[in-house]
């Protein structure tokens, strides 16, 4: 991971995030308590609540994930930003994560470049 973060720390324009022990109905029912602490605090009105002032009390402010890539040989997103990744493009592998090489990334990520997004339309 050192050596990805180290080879990776000058690019710009692809952001790749790592969620490691991670929970998405968790990170849900978490945000659902925070929101509604502010609401007991008057800090928030339960009436404004809407998906995008809602994100705020995620985990973590980052943009939805275009494409969530699976490894593992599973076809399942295992509650993996459950909240996030309504409109995530899909790529599943018959391999696990330390296989994964550049050949892989590549086909990946032409097979992505090639989608029409329709964001649920």
């Amino acid at each position: 991971m050192a050596e990805a973060e180290k080879y990776t720390s000058q690019f710009n324009s692809k952001l790749v995030n790592l969620a490691l022990g991670y929970d998405g109905q968790t990170e849900i029912v978490d945000a659902t308590k925070r929101f509604a602490q502010d609401v007991a605090m008057g800090i928030a009105d339960a009436n404004t609540l809407s998906p995008e002032t809602f994100k705020q009390y995620l985990y973590a402010d980052f943009k939805a994930p275009d494409l969530i890539v699976r490894t593992s040989k599973e076809q399942r997103l295992s509650g993996f930003l459950t909240y996030q990744s309504s409109y995530s493009e899909l790529a599943f592998l018959d391999k696990y994560w330390p296989e994964l090489n550049e050949k892989d990334v590549d086909k990946i990520v032409a097979d992505f470049d090639g989608r029409e997004r329709r964001f649920g339309k």
